[in-house]
């Protein structure tokens, strides 16, 4: 999982074709972005949930930047966040399925 942010530089200039995006104002890097994306999508291939409070664990991210980047992949219809009612933290994060196929796609070139 660790290696993940290594790859991100990559994979966000081919998924987002820019190294920055705004959010609510403030810039952070699109690399947060498809860091947690790629995350998600290892973490659904080995069959496992990612919530809010996993997302800074699984990804080496801070718990902010986690949050905000996952914010704007939920503006830009890229992931579905599912929100507990009874513990915002506890809300599931799953990609759309056009994400999905972007990132599968995106792995078979790399692969190639």
């Amino acid at each position: 999982m660790f290696r993940i942010r290594k790859k991100s530089a990559r994979l966000c200039k081919k998924v987002f074709g820019t190294r920055h995006v705004e959010v609510r104002g403030q810039s952070a890097t699109a690399a947060h972005a498809a860091t947690i994306a790629q995350a998600i999508r290892l973490r659904e291939n080995e069959g496992l949930e990612t919530t809010l409070r996993h997302l800074h664990l699984v990804t080496k991210l801070s718990q902010p930047h986690a949050l905000r980047a996952a914010a704007e992949l939920e503006r830009s219809k890229m992931i579905v966040i599912e929100r507990d009612l009874h513990d915002v933290l506890q809300s599931r994060l799953s990609l759309t399925g056009e994400m999905r196929e972007n990132l599968d796609e995106i792995a078979r070139r790399d692969a190639a």
